[in-house]
């Protein structure tokens, strides 16, 4: 349908999100978006339904298919996606994923078969660059938020350019606050890197001991002082909220986010410990 096909602001829209999904893929955060949010996107509309009038169909799979290579070629072309030791070209089309698929998110088994545009990978190198179990699709919402228009970077604190987050994910949360919201990718990696550090001021706590038991319970036991534990559980409430919820993090929740993990990083060292 000739009402599915994006103009010139939605393949810019569409190249940022590309763009995007590259950079989270090399830093290892294996995330797609669904068929219907992919057009979604492209139109700047808050699902399928509020532009195209109806639900999305399969039969809209082609059309989603040629706004995936219209996109592509506008970003440039495909781009080198890397995990371990498998590389593959991506396209817009990769980041694509099934909402219902089972395993989840993955690519329907006739796309792998005569594929119009083709494929240069095979499903085991899929695969390998996007296992299974890390996969997470992004929302309109979020992207909304995180994507505006003529960039895709937070300003550093020199006032210049820095990609959206380190490599490592080593909470490299720029300072001063930053006018865009904080990534769900930066707040999952400061959640990882908090359990880490409770794990190493408590290496006697079970693994299994979730974070926020684990706060409670050094809270408890007067190892970690009760403001600190406070700031620690707004670090997992926003954890909470973008990875298990899909929300996104507004301006002012993310100055939270920034702030609770000064406080962390501030009581820390006052210890003599490094997180």
């Amino acid at each position: 349908m000739e009402n599915l096909k994006p103009d010139e602001r939605g393949l810019d829209r569409g190249a940022r999100l590309f763009s995007y999904l590259v950079d989270a893929a090399n830093r290892g955060d294996a995330l797609g978006i669904s068929y219907g949010d992919f057009m979604a996107y492209l139109h700047n509309a808050a699902s399928f339904r509020e532009f195209a009038g109806r639900s999305y169909r399969p039969s809209d799979t082609a059309d989603v298919l040629a706004a995936a290579e219209a996109v592509t070629r506008s970003a440039g072309g495909r781009k080198k996606v890397n995990r371990s030791s498998t590389t593959i070209d991506a396209g817009m089309d990769t980041f694509i994923w099934s909402r219902t698929s089972k395993p989840p998110f993955d690519r329907p088994e006739v796309a792998w078969r005569g594929s119009k545009y083709g494929i240069p990978y095979t499903r085991p190198q899929r695969l390998a660059v996007f296992p299974h179990d890390l996969r997470r699709l992004v929302t309109v919402e979020g992207l909304d938020l995180r994507l505006k228009p003529g960039r895709t970077e937070i300003p550093d604190q020199a006032g210049g350019q820095s990609r959206l987050g380190r490599s490592e994910g080593d909470g490299a949360l720029p300072r001063p606050i930053p006018r865009q919201p904080v990534l769900d990718t930066q707040v999952s990696n400061l959640w990882r890197r908090l359990g880490q550090f409770l794990h190493r001021l408590d290496p006697t706590g079970s693994l299994k001991e979730g974070i926020g038991s684990h706060i409670s319970r050094l809270s408890f036991e007067g190892v970690i002082p009760r403001e600190t534990a406070a700031v620690m559980r707004t670090v997992t409430e926003a954890r909470n909220a973008v990875d298990h919820e899909f929300k996104a993090l507004s301006r002012l929740q993310s100055a939270l986010v920034y702030a609770a993990w000064a406080a962390i990083e501030e009581w820390a060292a006052s210890k003599g410990l490094k997180i």
